[in-house]
């Protein structure tokens, strides 16, 4: 497992991200001679292929066709599986899983970026009217039958 690390997304944006690898040693002789601590190697490694991933890819987007950290997961644990994997296998490591377990805008604009996650999700004002209780539409609304508004 990978301590959170700060790293920029494709966007620009700091983010903390951090992994868990799951792997086993499947060729001892590898494991012990071409490298000098297999299980540094493996943490380095990991933490390595992870700012790749991270920088490759944004960590939101609203637009559903474009891979981003947090809305694909699925995809991006497998690309980072496989990026982990190629990264491992000349030291006789197979990697069984790779997942992010934490991702987060860096604590510096985490604030601004709540504010606009709800900007967004809130609709306009002009949006928001319904239909009042006397057939006018209007941006109030009677209250019928709650011990309030007009009957």
């Amino acid at each position: 497992m990978t301590d959170p690390i700060k790293v920029n997304d494709s966007d620009g944006n700091p983010i903390e991200i951090a992994t868990v690898v799951v792997w086993r040693v499947v060729d001892t002789a590898e494991a012990c001679f071409l490298v000098d601590d297999y299980v540094d190697f493996v943490h380095v490694q990991s933490e390595a292929a992870l700012r790749n991933l991270a920088t490759r890819y944004p960590y939101d987007s609203d637009d559903d066709s474009i891979v981003a950290l947090r809305s694909h997961t699925g995809e991006i644990a497998e690309t980072l599986r496989t990026e982990v994997q190629d990264r491992l296998e000349k030291a006789g490591v197979e990697v069984i899983e790779a997942c992010i377990t934490h991702q987060a805008y860096a604590s510096e604009i985490a604030s601004a970026m709540l504010q606009r996650q709800q900007a967004g999700a809130t609709p306009p004002a002009e949006n928001c009217r319904w239909r009042c209780g006397d057939g006018r539409n209007g941006s109030g609304a009677t209250r019928r039958g709650r011990g309030g508004g007009t009957r």
